[in-house]
């Protein structure tokens, strides 16, 4: 892993890192001092379809981003505890590696909050789906819920981590059953990501 050479340039710039092979695992370590306790993750540049963790110092998973394919991602953390140590994880698939190309990763702080509007993501721990049925060759369901009425996005993505199929569905306050065709997908092993305001739900199924 390629990294800034000095502290300095790494609070303006920055790191360069790159997942080289299917076992590379890149962490940082994030130490919160003073007043500044807001912090703001940015990972960029990816040459794969990479992702965000944040955990904190007991190791439980507070925060994620898994946007599409290259897009960047994003995690804003306010308010941490002062004088605490969080990690912050590049998340891969063991078949999605560059040995070649670098992501950049920036962390800022402040002593504001960041706003949360306007973000692609979401910061959340995801939730599993309960997906059936699984393994399936016709189509799947699967049943989420929510405290309002609200746009969720569904995305599938296959094993190399790209976007295979998405759209958006208006749903209203409570429980609601989904069901999707798979008469497009080929046959083989997927993963199934909701998004809604406040929630993100994921789990693994398989197209026979």
């Amino acid at each position: 892993m390629l990294k800034a050479v000095s502290k300095f340039d790494t609070t303006i710039y920055g790191w360069n890192g790159s997942i080289k092979n299917s076992a590379d695992q890149d962490w940082y370590k994030v130490k919160v001092k003073g007043s500044s306790k807001n912090y703001k993750i940015i990972l960029q540049d990816l040459p794969q379809n990479y992702d965000l963790n944040f955990y904190d110092a007991a190791g439980s998973l507070l925060y994620q981003s898994i946007n599409t394919g290259t897009t960047p991602d994003n995690i804003i953390a306010n308010s941490l505890t002062g004088s605490a140590t969080y990690s912050i994880q590049i998340v891969h698939d063991a078949s999605v590696f560059d040995s070649l190309g670098c992501y950049h990763l920036t962390i800022n702080n402040s002593t504001t909050a960041f706003k949360l509007s306007n973000q692609l993501i979401v910061n959340r721990k995801a939730e599993l789906l309960n997906i059936f049925p699984n393994p399936s060759a016709k189509e799947i369901s699967f049943s989420v819920y929510t405290e309002k009425e609200q746009i969720i996005g569904v995305i599938i993505y296959d094993l190399l981590g790209r976007e295979v199929y998405s759209f958006s569905l208006q749903l209203s306050a409570g429980d609601q059953k989904i069901t999707l065709p798979l008469n497009d997908l080929v046959s083989g092993p997927y993963q199934l990501v909701v998004i809604a305001e406040n929630n993100l739900w994921r789990e693994k199924f398989i197209k026979q």
